[in-house]
């Protein structure tokens, strides 16, 4: 069957930057007025405020473009807005609300009491209709943090209540006066103790590593974290916090930032621990607890830092993916108990996730943020936010949060608290399935994962050869490992003794002049390798050697299916078959038996229309091509993702039971 054939449309736009004003300081329903950032992401909006943003996008300001011709790793040279695919990476997104179909959120924290919104019950209910509100404490499971416990139910009250001070995470109604005992209002709440005996151990800690190691510098490190977002898509869903970030905030750029696997896991090991998946799967299987790994969270608080882990996906995460788990919290403070409580509430979390009653997830997790950064205001913290529902399984959703990542980032300006802290906004992967994957830009987003690093103007004015460094370091091939060294060296800033940890001797500090990598030294596996891949021509999906490629890869897709929960696939269609050249087989990692070009096989398989992506080398010493073991599925397998188990399998299968 003959495919339609996707075709780049090729003329490169110079792009304009949103502007906008800062303003308000905290989380309305909805952008208010005074507010200039534009949501509105269309193509021909984008294309009428575009202006010199060329150089921006590919980061050759300071050196000529001849220069990107000597490098050792250059990644695809494709425009990220090129009219033919704007659609399908953007579409009509407005901000993200909750709140309109939905119980009223009738209650709030005010440090540490619980008090019920007045003004907005006379709005919600009328004046005197509200009989009581009630909340009580939720707990993680000792040793099993799958599962939570719930206290009694606190004595009812209609103004508001003291909260006792260990108190973490609540779960909260509100009932009428008439009918009797209707729930009109639910909310759940998390809320950062700051406990005495804590405190001691953190100020010890922290007395110890000024006087012991004298680090010349004390950051706070603060870590967003959007799921699965290439850095091209991020450009477009997002144009407004770019330009924010690069234009007001002089935030570094990281243009060429690869990727240790292609999910979540192996590039947060790598980040949070400085090994690879590779490395830790030699004493390591997904049946042990994840504990092990330890994690730069421990570092941290042994240095007296306060430290935060936030992850919404609290099932099929980056870290509880196939049934993984810790034992223990990693972090000072963890979210996860709410998180399991809001998912076993049936209908409380909605809209695949992104709604928590009648808040954003996003909006959630960064109250928690802040609250967490206020708390501690006066001591150094440490912490990561995971965001994965919003843009997991649909990037183009990234747009409806914008707004709630300016206002973050305008709180942490209006508060001074940006002047004493590095932080990151990234992505762990890109994006691996779905329309704009299958387009001439979608390999390049699949393996490009964005990175912008804002450190405070007085750290880069003190230490002017690292901001030359980092500005250089955003043109060449980067890595989560990477990240994870310059996070250790900010730890003990050019401290007097040796750091009390082991470092990897995998990645580079970002604070150095990185060499021009290949991959394979940058510890990027091949099948996530972008250096110098360019597509030379697409074959005829209707020739001989088209059709035994792709029935070769057809083949190996069929044995990866099991056949005891899996139906049987019994036929294929060719989509493409392209020709990439490899100008130099040890920049993209490969071994040395393998030839400087190979074809990347797109199929379609039935049943089920599950689309899969291989890529064939050609071996000098076998004479023949050899398929990756690594097969790449391009399209969502949502019901594969309840019916299937375990997980491994998901991604080869259609379910017995669907015909």
């Amino acid at each position: 069957m003959q495919r339609h054939r996707l075709v780049n449309g090729g003329i490169l736009l110079l792009i304009a930057f949103l502007g906008f004003t800062l303003s308000r300081y905290f989380w309305p329903n909805r952008c208010p007025q005074g507010t200039d950032l534009d949501t509105n992401h269309s193509y021909l909006t984008l294309k009428s405020k575009l202006s010199h943003l060329e150089r921006n996008v590919f980061n050759t300001k300071q050196r000529p473009l001849s220069f990107l011709t000597e490098r050792t790793c250059t990644f695809p040279n494709v425009d990220p807005f090129d009219p033919a695919i704007i659609d399908i990476a953007v579409g009509n997104k407005t901000a993200l609300r909750c709140d309109l179909d939905f119980m009223p959120q009738l209650t709030y924290i005010d440090r540490r009491y619980l008090k019920v919104n007045t003004t907005q019950v006379d709005i919600s209910l009328g004046t005197g209709n509200l009989s009581h509100c009630r909340y009580r404490n939720i707990t993680g499971g000792p040793f099993d943090y799958s599962s939570v416990e719930f206290s009694d139910w606190s004595k009812t009250f209609r103004e508001s209540v003291a909260l006792e001070e260990d108190i973490e995470f609540i779960e909260v109604e509100c009932f009428r006066r008439e009918p009797y005992n209707v729930t009109i209002s639910k909310s759940y709440f998390s809320l950062v103790p700051r406990l005495k005996h804590f405190e001691k151990l953190y100020n010890v800690r922290l007395k110890k590593r000024s006087i012991k190691y004298q680090p010349q510098e004390t950051l706070n490190i603060v870590i967003v974290g959007l799921d699965g977002l290439s850095r091209h898509q991020f450009l477009r869903t997002m144009p407004g916090i770019y330009t924010y970030l690069t234009k007001t905030l002089n935030s570094f750029d990281f243009t060429m930032h690869g990727q240790l696997g292609a999910a979540s896991f192996p590039n947060l090991l790598g980040l949070l621990s400085g090994s690879t998946l590779e490395e830790v799967s030699d004493w390591w299987d997904y049946a042990q607890p994840e504990d092990v790994f330890d994690l730069m969270f421990k570092h941290f608080e042994n240095a007296g830092y306060r430290t935060l882990f936030s992850e919404d996906n609290t099932k099929d995460g980056a870290f509880y993916w196939e049934n993984r788990t810790f034992l223990y919290p990693q972090a000072s403070f963890w979210d996860r108990p709410v998180h399991l409580a809001m998912r076993a509430d049936k209908g409380y979390i909605r809209r695949d996730g992104v709604c928590l009653g009648s808040r954003p997830i996003s909006v959630f997790q960064l109250d928690y943020l802040l609250d967490f950064i206020h708390t501690f205001s006066d001591k150094p913290v440490f912490s990561l936010t995971w965001i994965d529902k919003v843009t997991h399984d649909d990037t183009p959703n990234a747009g409806m949060i914008e707004e709630h990542l300016f206002k973050f980032y305008q709180t942490l300006t209006a508060t001074g608290y940006l002047n004493r802290t590095l932080v990151i906004l990234f992505s762990d992967h890109g994006q691996r399935w779905g329309k704009l994957r299958l387009t001439p830009n979608g390999y390049l987003d699949s393996r490009n994962p964005f990175m912008m690093l804002t450190f405070p103007p007085w750290f880069l004015k003190k230490y002017p050869y690292l901001a030359n460094n980092l500005r250089e370091n955003t043109r060449v091939l980067t890595t989560h490992l990477d990240t994870h060294q310059m996070l250790l060296d900010i730890l003990y800033f050019k401290s007097k003794e040796h750091p009390p940890f082991y470092k990897s001797r995998k990645g580079l500090n970002l604070f150095e002049r990185l060499p021009d990598r290949t991959c394979k030294e940058a510890h990027i596996p091949s099948s996530q390798c972008l250096c110098n891949t360019q597509v030379e021509e697409e074959l005829n999906t209707s020739s001989p050697f088209a059709l035994r490629l792709s029935k070769t890869l057809f083949h190996a897709i069929k044995a990866r299916a099991d056949p005891k929960m899996c139906e049987e696939f019994h036929s294929f269609d060719i989509i493409h078959v392209k020709h990439v050249t490899l100008p130099d087989s040890s920049s993209s990692g490969q071994q040395s038996t393998m030839d400087q070009y190979l074809y990347r096989v797109t199929i379609i398989v039935y049943p089920g229309e599950a689309i899969f992506e291989g890529n064939f080398y050609y071996v000098s010493e076998l004479r023949r091509y050899a398929l990756d073991e690594n097969i790449d599925r391009l399209n969502m397998y949502k019901v594969e993702k309840i019916l299937c188990k375990p997980p491994r399998e998901q991604e080869f299968c259609f379910c017995k039971g669907q015909l």
